[in-house]
């Protein structure tokens, strides 16, 4: 672990070891910047005219890894434009958190391991919050490449009172689709997996899921990128019940992942989990 100058900041957090580097600035976010493998690119989309400023009165995209709170809304573009503190517990893990917000503070821990980064992503209710709040993490990845988003097996109608197959007769995914998206849209693949890919000059696209695989995969260059989030087949996520959910336009796409959705007293925490990898391909 160190504290270098990158991409125009003064302080960011470097981890690395022999396969991985994972690059956070220290002077807004939390955002992560920067994930990729010792002999290739960042996987990470950034705004570059965005990148090395603080400060700001209003939200800035940047690009990178931050965190957010679901369903979306006015609220949610909370400006993260301020330093973080940095609390250290070894040289591959450490927890990053943002100044308070009106209801909120937010957090994400990270824990590099020889091939997986871990991130434990934690919103903190400041004031009671009554209406359902999900944890929601959002990842830009550098364009040019393809989203995978791995379906359950086909299988055969189960006929006329199969007793021994009750759950065929069921639907087992949810699909959320949202106004600006075009069912026919030729960047979406409809086979197993869906395939969303990204591309220049394109107008926004955005597909939603309930997503009991876990896994959801992105390939660009001669990475592939794979994030990992938990599913509880007993909670309801938002956006029509989706924990991950797919963006793209002409200039980025992005993974995104959220916790189930709760009700927060002061004081309470939602703590949502991701893993990171990358392989080349």
């Amino acid at each position: 672990m160190k504290v270098e100058s990158h991409f125009g900041w003064e302080e960011t957090l470097v981890l690395e070891n022999e396969f991985l580097e994972v690059i956070a600035t220290l002077e807004v976010g939390p955002r992560i910047l920067s994930f990729k493998r010792k002999d290739s690119e960042n996987i990470l989309g950034l705004m570059e005219a965005q990148l090395g400023q603080s400060g700001e009165s209003q939200f800035r995209l940047r690009g990178g890894h931050r965190i957010w709170l679901a369903p979306e809304s006015a609220a949610t573009y909370y400006p993260d434009n301020q330093p973080v503190e940095l609390i250290e517990y070894n040289d591959h893990h450490v927890k990053l958190i943002a100044p308070p917000e009106r209801q909120i503070q937010k957090s994400m821990e990270l824990h590099l391991t020889a091939h997986q980064l871990t991130i434990t992503h934690e919103v903190t209710a400041l004031t009671d919050i009554a209406s359902p709040v999900s944890a929601w993490s959002l990842t830009i990845l550098r364009p040019g490449g393809t989203a995978i988003v791995p379906q359950p097996e086909t299988r055969s109608h189960p006929g006329h009172a199969d007793e021994s197959n009750e759950a065929a007769y069921l639907p087992d995914r949810h699909l959320s689709l949202w106004s600006y998206t075009n069912i026919n849209d030729t960047r979406i693949t409809w086979a197993n997996p869906v395939m969303i890919e990204q591309r220049v000059d394109t107008e926004p696209l955005k597909l939603g899921f309930l997503h009991r695989k876990s896994e959801v995969h992105y390939e660009v260059g001669k990475d592939r990128f794979t994030k990992t989030a938990g599913y509880d087949e007993n909670a309801t996520y938002p956006d029509g019940n989706c924990n991950l959910e797919v963006y793209t336009d002409g200039e980025l796409l992005e993974l995104e992942t959220l916790s189930p959705l709760v009700t927060l007293a002061k004081g309470e925490s939602i703590s949502h989990e991701e893993t990171w990898t990358l392989k080349a391909v």
